[in-house]
């Protein structure tokens, strides 16, 4: 009879008189190799971002899912999974991916994920993936625990998303165990028996009040205290300030040595500044990039252009053939089909020409491989227009003089 391979990790069985002479072979395999595999084998197997990776247990030869430890390698994160076979095995993973987490689950189920650079024991049952173990570790969620009988607990076992709530049962907290040996709800009362400060690595700003740590505070009446009025500190480079009108204005501003500095301020005036974007250290060194201005009815947003900002200036030539290359498009909103037909360009075909009127690069992704949309910026292109009429308008009055027009 011919040869059957055992369920779960597929090892040949040579059948009744079969492999005469050479049955020695499909034997080292089975126990030199496969065996050796499934009891200690480790293998790297690499992952892709949002896709299934599928492991097969190839019937008397070595396959990836016969190991028992498996590294998993590449990028991790969302929807990217491990698909094992349904067959019964022990399996030791490490996602050692880049970034977010691995599922592990046979075709259609639900699996176990696994976090970025941990380790966890699973096993098939046969229908899918489970952990192996309750035990507590790193990414294992429960925990088993016994109770003092002086304490009541609701909400054991206590896991990763849970709440655990510990209360007296009516007899008192012993002083061995943190308490005062009294039944009174003041036996950890926050004003008297609570001393000293959480320091800045669990959370807390080393200082005993609010004015220590610099943080400003507020009155009953709404007023503050801090650097310039009211002032909250994110980090090193980052701050927000309330101005007092006795500085730059009444209203907002956020601060941050590496980008643009935004300041809006509240207005009741049909005309003046609504918000003025700068650059720099607020307020000892800033250079104004642009503003929002009301003007009456309407609203202008100007960009810095002062001749004092610049230099290296030359006209703008061969503005005619750069236009040519533009390739206005007509095209719908595949989320806003309801708005129709409109005109526009193609962002990355429009940076060929134009680089700065487009921000972004063609098929950005982020971390978790989603897109990273590029924008346009079309008053970029009113110079390139601009300089392309008029270098029309020379030749059209050149054809003109000819024809004594």
């Amino acid at each position: 009879m011919p040869s059957t391979y055992s369920p779960s990790l597929q090892l040949e069985l040579i059948g009744a008189g079969e492999q005469a002479g050479t049955w020695n072979s499909t034997t080292n395999t089975n126990l030199g190799t496969l065996l050796d595999q499934a009891i200690a084998g480790y293998t790297t197997q690499a992952v892709t971002t949002g896709t299934d990776t599928t492991l097969t247990m190839t019937p008397g030869a070595t396959a990836v899912a016969r190991n028992i430890y498996i590294e998993l390698t590449g990028s991790g994160g969302t929807n990217t999974n491990l698909i094992v076979p349904s067959s019964t095995k022990l399996y030791f993973i490490f996602n050692n991916t880049s970034s977010g987490q691995v599922t592990v689950k046979v075709a259609g189920q639900t699996g176990v994920s696994v976090s970025n650079l941990n380790k966890t024991i699973l096993v098939c049952n046969g229908t899918d993936i489970v952990l192996a173990t309750s035990a507590a570790a790193p990414g294992v969620t429960s925990v088993a625990m016994t109770v003092p009988s002086f304490l009541s607990v609701t909400g054991s076992p206590v896991t990763s998303t849970g709440t655990l709530a510990v209360t007296l049962s009516g007899t008192a907290l012993p002083t061995a165990n943190g308490g005062t040996g009294s039944t009174a709800t003041t036996y950890c009362s926050l004003s008297s028996n609570v001393n000293g400060t959480l320091p800045v690595g669990n959370g807390g700003t080393g200082a005993g009040t609010l004015a220590g740590a610099g943080i400003p505070t507020f009155s009953a009446t709404n007023s503050f205290t801090g650097v310039n009025g009211f002032g909250i500190t994110a980090n090193a480079n980052t701050a927000v300030f309330a101005k007092a009108p006795s500085s730059i204005g009444a209203g907002i501003v956020a601060q941050n040595n590496g980008a643009g500095v935004p300041f809006a301020a509240a207005s009741d005036s049909p005309t003046g500044t609504l918000m003025v974007y700068y650059y720099g250290t607020f307020p000892s060194s800033v250079t104004t990039n642009g503003y929002v201005q009301l003007s009456g009815a309407g609203v202008n947003y100007y960009s810095a252009s002062d001749y004092r900002l610049k230099e290296n200036v030359t006209p703008l030539s061969n503005a005619t053939a750069k236009l040519k290359q533009l390739a206005p498009k007509n095209y719908t909103w595949i989320d806003y089909p309801e708005v129709g037909t409109v005109d526009g360009f193609i962002a990355h075909e429009l940076q060929a020409i134009i680089p700065q009127a487009v921000s972004g690069e063609k098929d950005a992704i982020d971390q978790d491989g989603k897109p990273k949309y590029q924008a346009v910026d079309s008053s970029n292109l009113v110079p390139l227009l601009t300089a392309a009429l008029q270098e029309a308008l020379v030749r059209i009055e050149a054809l003109e003089a000819r024809v004594g027009v």
